[in-house]
């Protein structure tokens, strides 16, 4: 499909679907050879609009806020991984609400896995 760049409003990001699709085949191809599972860095990418096409294929989403947490858990809808140094006393309760996975800066030990 031919974009006619002077017809799309701005500003606004574009995302072409089918270049999204092939990158995702090539994950999928990855997960399935190693074994392993590819998630989402939120920080690299959080087009929440896009999250349908890419949960199909991949595990889940990191997330480095509590605020990315809440977009993970509420709009990705699988797991959710969170790191961060530090965590403020207010944000804690909804991180772990919201996490799969938490990592503990110090010796990278994990401290809760759902």
């Amino acid at each position: 499909m031919t974009l006619d760049i002077a017809r799309v409003p701005t500003p606004c990001y574009v995302l072409e679907e089918e270049l999204l699709r092939g990158n995702l085949a090539i994950m999928e191809r990855v997960q399935r050879e190693s074994g392993g599972h590819i998630i989402l860095a939120l920080k690299g990418f959080a087009m929440w609009s896009a999250f349908p096409i890419i949960r199909e294929t991949l595990q889940g989403c990191t997330a480095s806020s509590l605020n990315e947490a809440r977009l993970a858990a509420e709009e990705f809808g699988r797991e959710v991984h969170v790191y961060a140094p530090a965590y403020s006393d207010a944000e804690f309760p909804g991180i772990l609400q919201r996490a799969d996975h938490v990592r503990k800066k110090k010796k990278n030990k994990k401290i809760i896995k759902r």
